[in-house]
């Protein structure tokens, strides 16, 4: 079976595409392919993916399919057949997805076998060559514990000052920049740790960054530490956007902007005595649809504010319309325990 794998991957990159079915049908062929490696048939996983490979007229489906009978083999602990599958297709494909998904394989494989520095060279190959490739930020983890490994901390900063010219070039810089300020935090450099949050507020500006959220917030608690109330809420501000309607991308999903809400919210609330303005902040969360999945966290921060406003029927209001609205919502155990505190009228199938 091993020489009937070995002829179809000839055939398989030496042979012109002529064309074969839909994409769904290769899927399934990898599905199916996938079974039986798990049930031991590793040759004759990779039998069935490699004609289907040379069928496919699609020439990034086609690759898909190989890459696939290459980590089967690897999976399998059959690493020399996995780089025979591989090297050629990565040298071949189009495809900076495939490409970049091989050289993060071939990083894990050598990593795996303690081949350190080939696995250490995969890893920075794929930040400096894949930048854009989705496995990029999980690869200069890896790298960085391989550098830490081998040569300790200092090293990892030489390694990301290094990297940082070449990764500003593309999205992934604002990657590089929040691992310089993690570093630079995690060694008490707060001065130098909000210098790189800066750069990613700067470079890669709100929305358009992927770390624009984490970014803003970690630079409001720089802010709130120091007690720079108003420089936290403009942080937070940036956060919710311009006139609150700015569009929800990358980690957002609306918790961000409803997070920051909440946290002015304490700022006024803790500490420049305005439960007003607190008050109205938490029911923006409320009455923003794009915020749905977290109105009940803006009705239960209203409605312990008003409870300690002494605004004891509109805080029923707020958990009563919680109860009744949100039957899902992870907020239901301590609102009923706050209206019980509060001794609230609530209905008795809220009880249940």
């Amino acid at each position: 079976m091993r020489s009937l794998a070995r002829a179809c991957l000839a055939l398989a990159l030496a042979i012109p595409w002529t064309g074969c079915g839909h994409a769904c049908r290769c899927n399934a062929i990898v599905t199916a392919a996938d079974e039986m490696a798990a049930q031991g048939k590793v040759d004759e996983a990779v039998a069935s993916l490699l004609p289907a490979a040379l069928g496919e007229e699609n020439h990034e489906h086609a690759d898909h399919l190989l890459f696939q009978a290459g980590l089967l083999l690897e999976k399998a602990g059959r690493h020399e057949e996995a780089l025979a599958i591989w090297d050629p297709l990565l040298a071949r494909t189009t495809s900076m997805n495939i490409a970049g998904r091989i050289v993060y394989e071939k990083g894990m494989m050598y990593r795996d076998l303690g081949r350190l520095a080939e696995a250490e060279d995969q890893f920075e190959l794929l930040v400096t060559g894949y930048p854009e490739n989705g496995l990029a930020y999980t690869g200069l983890l890896r790298l960085e514990a391989l550098v830490r490994d081998r040569a300790g901390d200092q090293a990892v900063r030489e390694l990301l000052e290094r990297l940082l010219p070449g990764a500003l070039e593309s999205s992934f810089g604002d990657d590089v920049l929040w691992e310089l300020y993690v570093w630079h935090r995690n060694h008490g450099q707060e001065e130098e740790a909000k210098a790189y949050l800066l750069a990613i507020r700067q470079s890669y500006p709100f929305p358009t960054g992927e770390r624009s959220y984490e970014t803003l917030f970690a630079l409001a608690k720089m802010a709130e530490k120091e007690e720079d109330w108003q420089s936290a809420i403009d942080y937070y501000q940036e956060v919710v956007g311009p006139i609150y309607k700015s569009p929800l991308i990358g980690n957002s999903s609306g918790e961000s902007k409803a997070d920051a809400f909440i946290a002015m919210g304490h700022i006024y609330e803790d500490h420049l005595g305005d439960p007003e303005t607190a008050l109205h902040l938490y029911m923006e969360i409320v009455a923003m649809p794009d915020l749905m999945t977290k109105n009940d966290d803006g009705l239960i921060e209203a409605a312990r504010l008003l409870a300690e406003m002494g605004k004891k029927d509109e805080a029923c209001g707020k958990l009563a319309d919680l109860l009744t609205n949100y039957e899902f919502s992870n907020k239901r155990k301590k609102a009923l325990e706050m209206a019980g505190e509060i001794q609230c009228p609530v209905p008795g199938e809220f009880q249940k």
